[in-house]
């Protein structure tokens, strides 16, 4: 309360007041985002359909949007997030290569910080590695 933050140092207050000033920019860039993208992002890189989302359930098992829209549009690639779990797998039954590349922000339950980078070569998905960025606490990696 109120006598707790009376009791802080000139120091302290600043710090404080600096970070949620700090805090509530970064709220209102993401809500700035959140109303500049799109919910879905299809789009061809090379010769290959992509879809990228935020929330696609768990392949095979998606969402009804997605489901709709891989029924529809046949990408060859889903990136997706949301669970902040790092995971590439192929969905036999709808020829697409699945790709969740974990989180490489530093909020959030996962321990490591993480993205998958690969090339697209006409037709061609190659190259694919998975890079670690470190702790989600490590502050001496500035990504995220």
């Amino acid at each position: 309360g109120k006598q707790g933050f009376d009791a802080l140092s000139q120091t302290e207050k600043t710090d404080s007041i600096n970070a949620e000033i700090d805090r509530r920019q970064q709220l209102e860039q993401q809500i700035q985002l959140r109303k500049e993208l799109k919910e879905h992002e299809l789009f061809y890189c090379e010769k290959i359909k992509v879809l990228i989302t935020h929330i696609a359930g768990r392949p095979p098992n998606y969402n009804k949007k997605i489901r709709e829209l891989i029924k529809l549009e046949k990408p060859k690639i889903l990136v997706y997030g949301h669970s902040h779990i790092l995971k590439v797998n192929f969905d036999k039954k709808n020829d697409l290569l699945c790709i969740n590349p974990g989180a490489a922000g530093r909020h959030g339950f996962h321990k490591k910080r993480t993205i998958v980078r690969f090339e697209i070569r006409e037709d061609n998905i190659q190259k694919m590695e998975i890079i670690e960025l470190g702790e989600r606490s490590d502050l001496s990696n500035p990504v995220g």
